[in-house]
């Protein structure tokens, strides 16, 4: 991993779904530098279950405008069932879901060390003035 000298932090998340299942998960990790080396500091994995979305969620998704250009395109070109696209949907506010859980848990991490006094500060926004330095 190269290492930047002005990133003091990062957060990454990965998705996983078995599309026969219509189950996955979602993994997160917050790392910083220490003793030279990248260390995971907070980890979380939340479930992805496509069969489980509301419909209001599966909505939400169809209604977004990047997703309804697409559609709009792969309809024009003959090339979605309603099967298939309910399917890739549900895939995707299922997904949302999940990401949203993680984001949550990882906003209760950092919420925990905002207020005190003896420990840094975690941002979650790189790009908050007064930053503590990495060195």
């Amino acid at each position: 991993m190269l290492k930047d000298e002005n990133e003091d932090y990062f957060r990454a998340s990965h998705m996983e779904h078995d599309i026969l299942s219509d189950q996955g998960k979602v993994d997160s990790v917050f790392r910083v530098p220490l003793d030279g080396d990248w260390t995971t500091i907070w980890r979380t994995s939340v479930d992805i279950d496509a069969s489980s979305v509301p419909a209001e969620t599966q909505a939400q998704v169809a209604d977004d405008p990047q997703v309804r250009s697409l559609i709009t395109l792969a309809e024009s070109m003959g090339l979605s069932s309603k099967e298939t696209l309910d399917r890739a949907l549900r895939t995707g506010a299922a997904t949302m879901q999940s990401q949203q859980q993680v984001n949550q848990q990882f906003e209760f991490f950092r919420q925990r060390f905002q207020h005190r006094l003896d420990v840094p500060v975690l941002r979650w926004d790189i790009s908050t003035p007064n930053r503590p330095s990495a060195r």
